[in-house]
């Protein structure tokens, strides 16, 4: 999921309602469960400051639910050499 498409904060807008709508209605089922990867991607000089609220309310859901991890891009640098 990227807010980020346009490369300016304005254009960006677009990508609130869509973005939200994937989170919720495509990547987690009615019964609230997904499968796979889930990868968010944030760029902050380019996101719409209004993506901000949702993407902390993303990442909360996403801490309240079973069987995911959160990492960041510098800890995949890491995990090759853990396995």
């Amino acid at each position: 999921m990227n807010w980020d498409q346009q490369g300016y904060k304005e254009k960006n807008k677009q990508t609130l309602e869509q973005n939200k709508q994937m989170f919720y209605n495509r990547i987690f089922n009615v019964n609230g469960k997904t499968n796979g990867l889930f990868r968010m991607v944030i760029h902050p000089p380019h996101d719409p400051y209004e993506a901000l609220a949702d993407q902390i309310e993303m990442i909360k859901y996403l801490k309240e639910k079973e069987g995911y991890e959160l990492i960041k891009y510098s800890d995949l640098l890491g995990l090759e050499s853990r396995q």
